[in-house]
């Protein structure tokens, strides 16, 4: 069992992150929202290119993965008595706390996203084959999964649009020919069909099998293009990556780190053109190398649809990761 992502963007520039269990935190916010407070029970690793604490996706050591995309009809949930955090700082959250989707469906009794920058929702899967879309549209929590979920895979459309655009298509109830399109729509049915054909005996290595699929649907223009791709092989706690920059495909085992808090937090650049073996070219975690990382990606944003952030609130972003602390 694997999960697959790609990351299209117009830059891809990032850190990989050993995220800490039993840490505590209190989310970054502006008042008078009341932040949420916690202790992160798992370590993770994440992909990280806004600043440490806000993964744009991951997985923690119970084998829990939780990914985002783009969609632009988002809109989250308005004021209530819940406790807040953003949409990024949200996926950190659900690594640093989950071991099932079940348990990600539940931590919506008490957070809620506010305070965002982007527009997203969420594919989310855990060790055992339970998988869920997350969505929040007209500022409601909406999920697919178990029978509801009869695709796996999400694009920049939402899931009940995509599905019914799926079921005009030959194969799945409907006569339109399958599009090589770059378009949203397009790329979701020509994932369910590649999902279709898997036949697990005869399609070979099954991570060759989810690299072929993103292959299949990665895109070139002069906005995006597919930055990162990332299979999480959930059964063995195994990551396999590769990017626009470094195109051999790496792999990291959650095995090899050590999660405990005592220890300082490691980083390495997504972009990393070391082969084999990654353990030991992770760095120690430092404020300047978050530092670069903000000023980087935030002076890249200003050309992007990201909400842009005022200079003098970097600081606190850069600084943040900071103030959490290990207390076992």
């Amino acid at each position: 069992m694997v999960f697959g992502k790609n990351f299209d963007w117009s830059f891809g520039s990032g850190l990989i992150i050993i995220n800490k269990r039993g840490v505590k935190k209190t989310a970054l916010l502006e008042p008078p929202e009341k932040p949420v407070r916690w202790v992160s029970q798992y370590g993770s690793i994440t992909f990280n290119q806004v600043s440490k604490e806000f993964p744009f996706g991951g997985i923690n050591e119970a084998g829990l993965v939780v990914e985002q995309m783009w969609l632009e009809e988002t809109q989250y949930p308005g004021p209530d008595n819940r406790r807040v955090l953003s949409e990024l700082q949200w996926i950190q959250y659900q690594l640093d706390n989950c071991r099932s989707v079940n348990e990600v469906f539940d931590s919506d009794a008490h957070i809620r996203i506010s305070q965002n920058k982007s527009n997203i929702h969420f594919l989310v899967c855990d060790r055992s084959g339970n998988v869920a879309v997350i969505e929040f549209l007209n500022g409601k929590r909406v999920y697919q999964t178990g029978k509801n979920l009869f695709v796996k895979a999400l694009t920049n459309d939402s899931y009940l649009n995509s599905m019914a655009y799926l079921k005009k298509h030959v194969g799945f109830g409907g006569k339109k020919e399958i599009s090589s399109s770059p378009k949203s729509l397009d790329r979701f049915v020509r994932i369910a069909e590649r999902l279709k054909d898997y036949k697990p005996n005869q399609s070979g290595f099954i991570v060759s099998y989810a690299f072929d699929i993103l292959s299949y649907v990665s895109v070139s223009s002069e906005k995006s293009d597919t930055v990162w791709s990332i299979i999480y092989d959930l059964e063995n706690l195994q990551i396999y990556f590769k990017t626009i920059e470094s195109k051999d495909i790496k792999t990291l085992r959650l095995k090899d780190f050590d999660f405990r808090c005592d220890i300082p937090s490691k980083v390495l650049d997504i972009n990393t053109g070391v082969k084999g073996d990654l353990l030991d070219h992770f760095v120690a975690y430092s404020t300047d190398i978050n530092r670069k990382l903000v000023r980087s990606t935030f002076a890249k944003f200003k050309k992007t649809s990201v909400k842009s952030t005022e200079n003098s609130n970097l600081e606190i972003l850069i600084r943040y990761p900071s103030s959490v602390r290990c207390i076992r």
